[in-house]
């Protein structure tokens, strides 16, 4: 959705995560950390602002490259995991049944990094 260098660009499925699937994991690789190196893997609720990065608006989760740090729902993050950049690939999981989420950094995972989701 990004226009310029100056804009946080996203992605986002057409459909939601099943509620029945238990859990739920996908993988992003990262091909370009952009020339400031400023990007978030995460999920958030339909109607969340695209133009800004995962876990800083409300209803969202994210775990950002350029400081590793986990953001839920706020602007404010918290040190979570290592850093992130081009060649990268990183994981985010979901677990329905006890409401967490966790990442991977090229196939490690780096534990829990949201308890309690909706």
């Amino acid at each position: 959705y990004g226009k310029t260098h100056k804009d946080a660009a996203s992605v986002r499925t057409t459909h939601s995560i099943p509620a029945s699937c238990g859990l739920y994991y996908f993988e992003v690789k990262i091909v370009s950390k952009g020339r400031d190196g400023y990007m978030g893997i995460g999920l958030s609720a339909h109607g969340v602002n695209v133009n800004r990065l995962p876990g800083w608006d409300k209803h969202s989760y994210g775990y950002h490259g350029d400081d590793g740090h986990s953001f839920c729902s706020s602007g404010t993050g918290q040190p979570y995991g290592p850093t992130f950049t081009t060649g990268d690939v990183i994981g985010c999981g979901v677990n329905l049944v006890d409401n967490t989420a966790f990442y991977t950094k090229n196939g490690h995972n780096l534990g829990i990094a949201f308890t309690d989701l909706p």
